[in-house]
């Protein structure tokens, strides 16, 4: 893949390819340099994720939110493996990051950093183009309003979206062929499955702990989603992620690890639920869950029940 690069491929945008011609242009050809990629990408979104939550909150808010967002299992596979998710979890994390900056401190640089971002993030995966209703709903909010007067704003904008032309020129000369894909690979509607309905949310449970997934759920119907500025800016990614899958898993299959931009946010909206409704108890048994979780993903020998071939 990365020793033919173009600007585009059939089954997605090309920054990944781009990535991998790199690192192993500078540190040779290897499974191992290979797979540190995945692993680089997501410690970096980790981190990332922790400045964040610290500039919201406080530091023991931030370091609950970097243990829960590390031991996810859907963020657990995806470091340990080098696939699109990877930069599209770190370029989702730094446009929140250098969004809640813009917006907390109005500073233009900061505005232009998250449009990088949010380009570089077009280039890694289409899902990064959620972040954009993320941002405008929240913008909406009584507070944010002044914002969408700002005229760099639409600038910044069309920067992020210029990003993307190298995957519309490659399509355009390859007869929209990726975005046909894409759209009966996840959106084409084919009558209601409640059955996948169903196996998305179970999903879900699985790739957020379901001691997770639950505590942020009743946290934020317990405080009504509004609480803070920062709450509202850290629902709004979950709300348009999930409910974006949801709405395609009632037609389709939806795969789990779609809704990973998700984890960024939720992981940091938990770290402050458990704070602030003293749930330490409850998150500990969460993450014990999910470090057993982690070495069952990480060494399938422990599990006996699987057949020798799966081992």
């Amino acid at each position: 893949w990365s020793r033919h690069l173009a600007w585009s491929y059939y089954d997605g945008p090309p920054l990944l390819a781009y990535i991998i011609r790199i690192v192993q242009t500078i540190f040779g050809t290897s499974p191992y340099v290979l797979k540190c990629i995945g692993v680089f990408c997501v410690a970096l979104a980790a981190g990332v994720v922790y400045l964040l939550a610290a500039r919201m909150f406080d530091q023991q808010v931030a370091l609950r939110a970097l243990i829960s967002f590390w031991l996810l299992p859907v963020v657990q596979a995806t470091s340990i493996t080098t696939t699109l998710d990877a930069p599209l979890l770190l370029c989702w994390s730094l446009a929140l990051y250098w969004g809640w900056r813009w917006l907390t401190e109005d500073k233009l640089y900061f505005l232009y950093l998250t449009a990088l971002a949010m380009g570089l993030g077009l280039l890694a995966k289409y899902s990064m183009v959620l972040i954009l209703p993320s941002f405008f709903f929240f913008l909406l909010g009584a507070t944010n309003r002044q914002h969408l007067l700002n005229p760099h704003l639409y600038i910044a904008l069309g920067l992020a979206l210029l990003g993307f032309l190298p995957v519309i020129i490659w399509n355009a000369h390859h007869h929209w062929v990726s975005f046909a894909f894409q759209w009966h690979h996840g959106a084409a509607h084919q009558g209601l499955h409640w059955d996948t309905f169903g196996l998305y949310w179970l999903g879900q449970l699985g790739a957020m702990n379901p001691i997770f997934l639950l505590l942020l759920i009743y946290g934020g119907c317990r405080l009504r989603l509004a609480s803070l500025r920062a709450e509202q800016f850290l629902w709004w990614p979950c709300i348009c992620v999930f409910l974006f899958f949801a709405y395609n898993a009632l037609y389709q299959r939806s795969e789990v690890n779609w809704t990973l931009p998700a984890s960024v946010s939720a992981s940091i909206l938990l770290a402050y639920y458990v704070g602030r409704f003293k749930w330490r108890w409850l998150w500990r048994a969460g993450v014990i869950f999910n470090i057993v979780v982690m070495l069952f993903l990480l060494f399938p020998r422990l599990s006996p029940w699987l057949p020798a071939r799966a081992q």
